[in-house]
């Protein structure tokens, strides 16, 4: 299946949504702690690099920070969590570990997709908006399908599992990962 616009489109603004999520779930969770800056652990120049963009701003508070590529275009945001608040923000996709980033690294593919990062009592979760990226790199792979019976007096549906990655997507965030869980 081809990756069309539509699909970034559809992406961008799921991925957007999540990222809104995990400030708010920041937010509220963190109270009055003590807790690491999230735009402390990445450079602009680092997010620029990874996204290619030629600059990126940032905006943060307590243990979120979002950069944004000059053109707007592209988005990384970076939440700083405890184990609980993580286990609170849904992951899609399927999970592929990571190795030699913190204590334990898990890549999220799939259309939404995302990285986490655990080091220590921390848990860093990067979720991103790069559409050229997710154009270019996203694979979908259609699996086996299977009937599934509707409600009564409806009709069978027929569906499709598909397998959805992107190597591109990856990589940026394991450059951002490693940058990041270099300075905890």
């Amino acid at each position: 299946m081809n990756v069309t616009a539509r699909h970034v489109g559809i992406v961008g603004l799921v991925l957007l949504s999540l990222g809104a999520g995990c400030r708010r779930l920041v937010s509220a969770a963190i109270g009055g702690g003590e807790t690491t800056a999230a735009c402390d652990l990445l450079t602009d120049g680092e997010v620029a690099s990874s996204v290619g963009s030629s600059s990126v701003t940032h905006d943060g508070k307590e243990g979120s920070c979002t950069w944004t590529a000059s053109d707007v275009s592209s988005t990384v945001n970076l939440s700083v969590l405890s184990p609980t608040t993580a286990k609170l923000i849904p992951t899609m996709g399927t999970a592929q570990p990571v190795a030699g980033i913190g204590d334990s690294a898990t890549f999220y593919s799939g259309l939404a997709s995302q990285m986490r990062v655990t080091k220590g009592s921390t848990v860093l979760v990067f979720v991103a908006v790069v559409p050229a990226a997710i154009a270019a790199g996203t694979t979908i792979e259609e699996g086996k399908t299977t009937k599934k019976h509707g409600k009564k007096g409806e009709p069978e549906v027929e569906v499709t599992e598909e397998t959805i990655d992107n190597p591109v997507m990856r990589g940026i965030y394991e450059k951002l990962a490693r940058a990041a869980a270099a300075r905890m």
